[in-house]
Formats: structure tokens, C-alpha cells, sequence
């Protein structure tokens, strides 16, 4: 009779954790979870494994230290008559070594019974890992202490593919709470995906984030300041005039900033009236309120808020509604960041803007752009002036632009308005009617034929591939 051979009893190195079907094992049926079989007792929440040694050696590296360092329980040497015979012979002289089975218990609440039965099958080379997005962070616990090769770079891979932005700060806030290693993954995936959070939470979410020293928070704070706009003005306010004076002169400074001016004064004016200031109070309130470029504020603002302000002086106001007079705007302009800036923009045709290009034919027929235009023009109800100048038909680099409807083709302008710089020109067209923006085209005919063109510029970040 051929001697069936059980596993290899030459000492494992350890340096290299193996993957189950490396090891050629018969009979593992009868092995697996077998108390006469084993000399190693896992207790994992409270359920019991009969395991060996050499095996978890081979696949469980981590799993087998716990074991090398554990104290050992009595022995147990009745067999019983479903053990081969020659299973038995291979075992009796590689378990006669030892004094009795060693003994670890591991308490993890996250990881279910049929994980970790799944598992130390997998281990045993009984099953594949049944390893899922809704799992995997069974799997990535529970390979902590077992430390199987490979295992626990799959989970980490479901675990990120089932992150959510709407509850990407949730579970980071509930995992760091717990000292979590997951914490860092959910920490880097909203510092990689932050502009996808939700921003109608923006103040509430930062307001968590609060005594936790990482950059998450940093970055957060900084990612609220380039979405001010879209904030609940009731909850920006009721959140900046609880900052202190240095903290709120520090936001209305910041680079980041993308707003109206208007935004930007009705902070500094309500901080002003709900708060107060140690030593020169009327001075220090004045710097705050100058913070708000005040020429940028469209004449009827200037008259209907900043006139009434108590913190400005007149000739400074004087010198505002002069210099908002002579841009002719009704609007009043709009911070951008270089971090958040406009996806698309007007501009003079030969106008040079940094980070813009005028678009050209083929950027105009990608299917992408039409959605991604009506967006932007949706959210500030036009599109951003990077210079002042008249202007009618909206161009490319070569020619007019227009929407295409059944039977009929609409030329689009500003008509009836001027560029504003720093502010938003509406786009209409040739009849006035409500039109998709997103059936824009390119029309057949060369802009050069057309007094005062404006062109269409796209931000190099966009992509319209």
C-alpha cells in the first residue's frame, strides 16, 4: 500500500505565506475541524475550531504566532473510528511533540460565523472565498489576526469599490471613533472624491470634523470655503458669526473663496452686528467690512444695503457707486478661485485667459458638452465673463454656435446684454424661446462674418473625451 501523504513534515520557513492549493493535502475532510486531528483550539465568538499548526503555518501565518504564543490545554488522544488509519500514523508522530492544544481566543463582533467558517475551509482548501462588497469588511477584520496572503488586498479593494459619497464621512467619523485602520481608507477616499460629497451639509459635516487633527479636516474646511455659494445662507451665517474675529477676516481673505461679493459683505455686515471686538471695536469692524470689494457690488446693492451700513464711510461708498456706475452692471460680481474655477467662460474671440482656450470645432460636436454647459448655465444662470466687452452671436474657434431643434437651427448669443466681467451673461437665442442647451452644434456658417463674436472658452480641466 502506497503511504498517503498527509503534508510535508519538513519545518516551514514562515517568510512567505502560501496559498491554499499549494498545500497537497488528503483527506482534508477528516482534518478539518477534527478535535482528535489538531493541536490548535481557536474560539472565535464563542464558536469552537479544532485546527493544526503546520497548515496555519503554511496559509495563517499571523494565526499560527497567536498560537506559538498561547498556553497549552491537556491533551486529547481518543480517535475515533471515521479517522483513516493512515491519517492517524502521519498525525500521531507530528502531535506526539506536543503537551496537549493550544488554546486563542478572538472576540470580533464585526465578523459572522459563516465569514470565518468560510475562511478556515479556504485555509483548509475545502472552498473559495465567498468575499463580496457586502462583506469585505469581515474579511479585512478577521485577516488582522489570520494574516492570509492576498486576503487582505482583495477586501480592501471591495471595500473602497462600496464606498458612497452621501455616507463617506459617516463611516469615516464612526471608524475613527474606534481607532479603525479603515479610517485612512475612507479618510483618503473623501480627500480623493471630496467634490462629490453632499454640499447641502457642508456646515454640519465641518461641525463634526471639529477636534480631529488631520487633514481631512483641513481639507474639508478648505472644500466648504470653495462651496460657500451653495451653502444655506441661514446656516453660513449662524456658522460664521460663531467664528472669532481673526477667523471669520481669515475666510473673507482666502483664495479659495467663490461668491458673490454680495455674499462676502452680508458675512462681515452680520458678524459686525453680532459680535463684538476687543480694544479699537469701530476700526476693526471697518477693516472687516472693506474686505468686500465694494466697487464690485452692482449700484442698486450699494444702494439698498451699503449705504445703510454704518461701517463704511460715505466717501468710500461714493467712490463705489462711481466705480460700479461705469461698469453698467446690474449684477454684482462673482470670486472665482483658481481651484474652482467656471468649466466654461465668454471672452473676447481673441482674448488670451489664463487656463481657458477657445473651443474649438470637435470640442463643440463631443456629446459630453451640450449636459455639462447646461449645467453650469443652470447653476449661476449664465455663463461666466472672463473680460467686459459687447457681444452677440457666441462662437468657436471657427464658427457660429446654435441649438438644433426639428425643422429649425437657433443661432445663441447674449443679445440684448454685455459682458460683464466677473459676472454671468445669460445665453438666449435668435427667437427668444426656451431652448435645450443641451443640443448645441456648431452652425455652417464662419463666425467671421459676424460683428462682435463672442467666444466660448473651456477650462483645461475639463475633459470631453
Amino acid at each position: 500500500m502506497v503511504p498517503i501523504k498527509l503534508f510535508n513534515l519538513v519545518p516551514h520557513t514562515m517568510a512567505e505565506p502560501q496559498q491554499p492549493q499549494q498545500i497537497a493535502i488528503s483527506n482534508c475532510k477528516i482534518i478539518f475541524n477534527n478535535q482528535h486531528c489538531s493541536n490548535c483550539l481557536l474560539e472565535y465568538n464563542g464558536g469552537k475550531y479544532y485546527l493544526t499548526s503546520q497548515i496555519l503555518e503554511r496559509v495563517a501565518p499571523q494565526l499560527a504566532n497567536l498560537f506559538n504564543g498561547s498556553e497549552s490545554l491537556t491533551a486529547s488522544t481518543s480517535l475515533t473510528s471515521q479517522v483513516s488509519t493512515e491519517v492517524v500514523t502521519q498525525l500521531s508522530a507530528y502531535l506526539a511533540k506536543y503537551i496537549g492544544k493550544k488554546n486563542v481566543k478572538i472576540d470580533e463582533p464585526t465578523v459572522s460565523k459563516e465569514t470565518v467558517e468560510n475562511v478556515l475551509e479556504y485555509i483548509y482548501g475545502q472552498t473559495e472565498l465567498k468575499l463580496s462588497e457586502s462583506n469585505a469588511r469581515e474579511y479585512y477584520h478577521l485577516n488582522a489576526s489570520f494574516g492570509i496572503a492576498g486576503l487582505t488586498e482583495k477586501s480592501l479593494e471591495m471595500i473602497k469599490k462600496s464606498i458612497k459619497p452621501e455616507t463617506a464621512l459617516e463611516e469615516y467619523l464612526k471608524l475613527n471613533g474606534h481607532n479603525s485602520p479603515l479610517a485612512q481608507v475612507f479618510c483618503d477616499y473623501i480627500l480623493a472624491n471630496i467634490s462629490l460629497l453632499p454640499k447641502e451639509s457642508l456646515i454640519t459635516d465641518h461641525n463634526k470634523l471639529k477636534g480631529i487633527a488631520s487633514s481631512l479636516a483641513v481639507a474639508f474646511y478648505d472644500h466648504l470655503i470653495a462651496n460657500i455659494a451653495v451653502v444655506p445662507k441661514d446656516q453660513l451665517i449662524t456658522f460664521t458669526n460663531k467664528l472669532s474675529y481673526e477667523e471669520v477676516t481669515s475666510l473673507l481673505k482666502s483664495d479659495k473663496l467663490s461668491c458673490s461679493e454680495e455674499l462676502i459683505f452680508d458675512i462681515a455686515e452680520n458678524w459686525c452686528n453680532a459680535n463684538k471686538v476687543d480694544g479699537a471695536e469701530a476700526f476693526a469692524k471697518q477693516e472687516l467690512m472693506y474686505l468686500t470689494r465694494l466697487g464690485k457690488l452692482s449700484v442698486e446693492f450699494l444702494m439698498s444695503r451699503v449705504k445703510l451700513n454704518g461701517h463704511v464711510a460715505e466717501n468710500d461708498y461714493l467712490k463705489a457707486m462711481e466705480e460700479s456706475g461705469k461698469s453698467r452692471t446690474r449684477q454684482s460680481a462673482f470670486r472665482i478661485s483658481a481651484t474652482n474655477a467656471p468649466k466654461f467662460a465668454l471672452g473676447n474671440m481673441n482674448g488670451a485667459y489664463p487656463g481657458y482656450s477657445l473651443m474649438t470645432t470637435t470640442q463643440i460636436t463631443s456629446k459630453k458638452l451640450g449636459q455639462l454647459l447646461k449645467k453650469e448655465h443652470d447653476t449661476h444662470n449664465g455663463i461666466y465673463c472672463l473680460e467686459s466687452g459687447d457681444g452677440e452671436l457666441i462662437c468657436s474657434s471657427t464658427h457660429g454656435l446654435y441649438i438644433h431643434t426639428p425643422g429649425v437651427n437657433y443661432f445663441i448669443g447674449i443679445f440684448g446684454n454685455s459682458m460683464i466681467k466677473e459676472t454671468f451673461a445669460k445665453i438666449r437665442i435668435t427667437n427668444m424661446k426656451l431652448f435645450n442647451l443641451e443640443n448645441i452644434t456648431n452652425s455652417q456658417e464662419n463666425h467671421d462674418i459676424v460683428d462682435n463674436a463672442v467666444g466660448l472658452f473651456i477650462h483645461h480641466s475639463v475633459d470631453l473625451a
